[in-house]
C-alpha cells in the first residue's frame, strides 16, 4: 500500500465512511450552516437544508420539486448559467457567483432571518459538484449556497474609493502638474 498524504487520506476516508452512518452523514448535510441544495441530473430539486430555507425564504417543501431557476434574479448573464451547466454535466465541478432572488415578499427578520436580508437579491457563491454512482455516473448535483452579499457591496465600495481617489490625484495633477 502507497504511503504519503493521497494514502494517509485515503485511509481517512474509509473510517470516516465506517464511522458515519448514512442517518449521521444525512445529519452533517441537513444542520449545516451552509446552504445546500441538491438536484437530480434534469435540475429538479430533491434536497434542500434549513440553511438553504432561511437564505433563499422559502420552506423546504416549496423547493422540493422545482429547479434552482426559482431563485434567478435575472440578473446574471446567461452564459454564466451555460458555462455552470457545461461543467457539471461534464462531470467537473463548478464554483462562481451568481445574483440570486429570495421569495418575493417576506419578512426574514421576522422569520428568524440575518439583518438587512429583508432585500429581494443577493450575491451568492456557488460550488456545484457532481455526485457519482458506483458505475461513475452522475447521480445528482451538490450546490453549497454562500451568501456573500456583504463581501461583493465592500468591494464594489474599494473600488469606487479607488477610481475616486484616483480621479481627485488626476485633478490635483492637472491644477499642480
Amino acid at each position: 500500500m502507497g504511503r504519503g498524504p493521497d494514502a494517509d487520506r485515503a485511509k481517512i476516508g474509509r473510517k470516516m465512511e465506517h464511522a458515519l452512518s448514512s442517518e449521521d452523514l444525512a445529519a452533517v448535510i441537513h444542520q449545516n450552516s451552509e446552504a445546500v441544495v441538491v438536484t437530480d441530473t434534469n435540475g429538479v430539486i430533491v434536497y434542500a437544508n434549513e440553511a438553504m430555507a432561511m437564505l433563499s425564504g422559502y420552506e423546504i417543501d416549496e423547493l422540493i420539486g422545482r429547479t434552482p431557476s426559482v431563485f434567478r434574479s435575472g440578473k446574471t448573464p446567461d452564459e454564466v448559467y451555460a458555462e455552470m451547466w457545461r461543467t457539471i454535466k461534464a462531470g467537473r465541478t463548478w464554483r462562481g457567483r451568481l445574483i440570486n432572488k429570495r421569495k418575493p415578499s417576506l419578512p426574514l427578520r421576522i422569520a428568524g432571518g440575518k439583518p438587512g436580508q429583508e432585500a429581494e437579491e443577493y450575491w451568492a457563491l456557488l460550488t456545484i459538484t457532481p455526485v457519482l454512482g458506483s458505475d461513475g455516473t452522475t447521480r445528482f448535483f451538490a450546490a453549497a449556497h454562500h451568501d456573500i452579499t456583504q463581501k461583493v457591496a465592500l468591494e464594489e465600495r474599494l473600488a469606487f474609493e479607488r477610481e475616486e481617489a484616483k480621479t481627485r490625484a488626476d485633478i490635483w495633477e492637472v491644477l499642480h502638474g
